[in-house]
């Protein structure tokens, strides 16, 4: 396959619907660092840099709306709503809770240079700064995900829920362990106040993006694609 076609899931879906409900055409990249993406000191990471930088005209993933973020880059109205979950393999059934975790001794992975490292770190809860000070930085989720389902460490990875639940509906030896530590919403990025001349005017691509969501909010889409992606199978 080449092109869109090596990519399937919820966000390749919902961008094929968009592009019905606003006539564009899209072609997908994947981010060169595999970091959603910070900014320090001018110098910005992930994502968020390529958009910054031109390399990319919108940032398409669970990517949080965060306080941050929003100083840099434009975002859209969330179109899906979730937070940090802890993921852990064959878990010992009295394992139920953040603090059994932290009790018997688990470590946690985290993707370094993200809103949730950030998150973490800056929390101050008490259980997220004994996370916290328990907390291994990896590249990407898929290293973390790798460990915890072969090594038998006693390690947990954090992830956002939507990326948890998919793993644990796949992966039945899986358990996301308590609630969500926040409530976030996954928004689509772009470069503060770019916009577009259409045959109805001038409008700001975050409103179109936002007339494209809450189409797909009204007509059931985003929750037809939720229940095909995330299926319970387990």
């Amino acid at each position: 396959m080449s092109g869109n076609d090596k990519f399937e899931g919820f966000i390749p879906d919902m961008m094929k619907e968009m592009t019905k409900i606003l006539g564009i055409e899209f072609s997908i990249n994947v981010v060169k660092d595999a970091r959603y993406g910070l900014c320090n000191n001018g110098n910005c990471t992930g994502m968020i840099g390529e958009i910054l930088r031109g390399e990319a005209e919108l940032a398409i993933a669970d990517l949080t709306v965060a306080p941050k973020r929003v100083l840099t880059v434009d975002f859209t109205q969330p179109f899906m709503t979730g937070g940090v979950t802890v993921l852990v393999n064959n878990p010992d059934p009295n394992l139920n809770t953040l603090e059994d975790l932290l009790e018997h001794g688990y470590s946690f992975l985290c993707v370094g240079g993200g809103s949730t490292e950030n998150f973490l770190k800056s929390s101050r809860v008490s259980i997220h700064e004994k996370i916290a000070n328990s907390l291994e930085t990896i590249t990407n989720f898929n290293e973390g995900f790798e460990r915890v389902l072969k090594s038998g460490e006693k390690i947990a990875v954090l992830a956002e829920l939507s990326t948890a639940k998919y793993h644990a509906s796949e992966h039945c030896s899986l358990k996301i362990i308590g609630e969500p530590l926040n409530s976030v919403g996954y928004g689509i990025a772009m470069a503060k106040g770019i916009a577009v001349r259409t045959n109805e005017g001038v409008f700001e691509v975050r409103t179109l993006l936002d007339h494209a969501i809450l189409q797909m909010r009204y007509d059931s889409t985003l929750e037809l694609l939720q229940s095909k992606w995330w299926p319970k199978k387990c």
